[in-house]
């Protein structure tokens, strides 16, 4: 909600506010909060994933054919 792009977007909501069209700027503000609300559950199902991949590596590797 606070990448470039997000910002850029809510300070155009804000201007199409004080623009004097306040179905626009909601408009644009859902939108915002939207891709918000789908880039979290991505993040989210990402690192439950990671963690998921992380619990399958072994602690520790063999060492096979020291010398």
């Amino acid at each position: 909600m606070v990448h470039f792009f997000a910002l850029m977007l809510w300070a155009a909501a804000a201007l199409v506010w004080i623009g004097g069209l306040p179905v626009p700027a909601a408009a644009i503000a859902a939108v915002v909060v939207i891709n918000g609300g789908f880039s979290f559950v991505q993040e989210f199902r990402a690192e439950r994933m990671a963690t998921q991949l992380r619990a399958l590596l072994p602690r520790r590797a063999a060492q096979v054919g020291a010398s």
